[in-house]
């Protein structure tokens, strides 16, 4: 049996058909990207407005170039735009390297590479090759050391190639980075916090745009916490922003599998294309900088005071730092400029870089629930509504009319209760999903009522 006979002749000729459109509507809009590429001026001006049109191309070119994954694409376009290193966490083969590469490809002249933490790894991997250097000795110095030298001796020093280095790229994953030997993680993590490189006496700030993405499996992180490993925590929590991702459902990978045999691609079809320079991206940083330290950061800190609560009630405050919290709130904005705007969502983002265990996951969950007790009640409307349904099934068109204003009503009671917690901008877009919901029961309404007899209803 040929693969042909299980998926289906006629089922896959007409997919074809459907991707060959497809096709056509991507060519259309790489040609699109490319003459935008080719318009965009040498002096970029660092806006939000920018920042958001980055963020929208990046992930329009990596939905195009990887098929699932969205949360994980998400957060390094956040990530990216606010220079906040992050860990990925996940089952191996989920696409973490070819996405991360993906993402490196959609800059024009970013430099992606690539470090397998194996034991034997050595510093001379991130930092470059070795360079043995014979120079004169310092008396003065050695003597600080207690080291007698004669005149004219000489000492040998290493030093490092930076350009030969991982340092060098734009872009750094860190693969199984938890296997890597402490040295190296311990001058990693150095050069994460402060940028820069030291060779010898001098020292070398890193180029503007550079992300760290670690990548580990679920089954490393559970063997170092079950062993109560003391390097491990320090280490792990180096990364304030992590992110979780499942092992991906079996029915998914049909489907993928499926799209591609129907789409009669290769692979390497899919790759990402350049859509953004380098120069607009270091522009749209900026931006981002500049709007979360004027506006975003109110933004922010409302909505991480409000999850640190939750913290604090499943008693995993030792999870949580001065540090971390700054950039946590950085990353709540690199979400909202990448278009996460539900508080429901940004709080499951910011969950995922607390919980380290399944355990700790679900206390702070219960936690979070707890918390959101008022948001819930959004849930309440859904079920008024099935009565209104219920009501416009059985032509009961003026209960529906009193039904539905008690659902405008309930909106309007969820909405005060988080005014009055500073939270309303943060639950907006919830808000206004249910708006939009009662505004298309409240039309069909009218359409039912002669000449819009139903009136306003809120």
């Amino acid at each position: 049996m040929s693969w042909l006979d299980v998926f289906g002749r006629e089922e896959l000729k007409k997919e074809s058909r459907q991707m060959e459109v497809i096709r056509e509507e991507v060519q259309r809009k790489e040609e699109e990207q490319r003459a935008e590429l080719a318009r965009a001026p040498q002096t970029i001006a660092p806006t939000i407005d920018l920042a958001r049109s980055v963020a929208r191309r990046l992930k329009n070119e990596l939905d195009r170039a990887v098929l699932g994954q969205d949360r994980l694409k998400t957060a390094l376009i956040a990530c990216l735009l606010t220079r906040t290193d992050m860990l990925v966490i996940s089952p191996p083969g989920e696409a973490k390297t070819y996405t991360v590469a993906a993402l490196a490809k959609a800059i024009e002249g970013c430099r992606f590479a690539r470090k397998l933490g194996l034991p034997d790894l050595t510093r001379s991997a991130i930092l470059g090759d070795p360079i043995i250097v014979e120079q004169r000795a310092d008396p003065e110095l050695l003597k600080l050391y207690g080291i007698d030298a004669p005149q004219g001796a000489t000492a040998t020093r290493i030093l490092y190639d930076v350009l030969s280095g991982a340092v060098s790229a734009n872009i750094l994953l860190m693969d199984e980075v938890f296997k890597a030997p402490s040295v190296v993680l311990v001058s990693l993590f150095d050069i994460m916090d402060s940028r820069i490189v030291h060779v010898g006496r001098k020292a070398i700030p890193l180029k503007d745009l550079w992300l760290v993405v670690g990548a580990t499996n679920p089954a490393e992180i559970e063997q170092r916490l079950d062993t109560n490993d003391p390097v491990f925590d320090p280490l792990f929590d180096r990364f304030a922003v992590r992110l979780q991702l499942p092992k991906t459902d079996l029915a998914k990978v049909a489907d993928i599998v499926r799209w591609v045999f129907a789409s009669r691609a290769h692979p390497r079809d899919f790759a990402a294309r350049p859509v953004v320079r380098k120069e607009e991206v270091l522009a749209a940083m900026e931006a981002v900088a500049r709007y979360h330290q004027h506006e975003g950061v109110v933004r922010a800190t409302n909505l991480l005071r409000f999850f640190l609560d939750a913290v604090k009630k499943a008693g995993l405050e030792r999870r949580v730092s001065p540090r971390k919290g700054v950039y946590l709130s950085l990353y709540l904005t690199g979400l909202e400029i990448a278009g996460v705007t539900s508080l429901i969502a940004r709080l499951e983002y910011l969950e995922e870089c607390i919980a380290a265990t399944p355990e700790e996951k679900q206390k702070l969950g219960e936690a979070l629930q707890e918390r959101l007790g008022d948001l819930s009640q959004l849930t309440e409307v859904d079920k008024i509504l099935a009565k209104v349904e219920e009501h416009l099934a059985n032509n009961n068109f003026g209960l529906a009319r009193d039904v539905l204003q008690k659902a405008f009503d309930k909106l309007r009671e969820v909405e005060s209760r988080f005014a009055s917690k500073g939270l309303l901008d943060e639950v907006r877009d919830d808000i206004e999903f249910y708006r939009r919901k009662l505004s298309e029961y409240e039309e069909r309404l009218r359409r039912l009522f002669d000449r819009g007899a139903v009136g306003a209803l809120a």
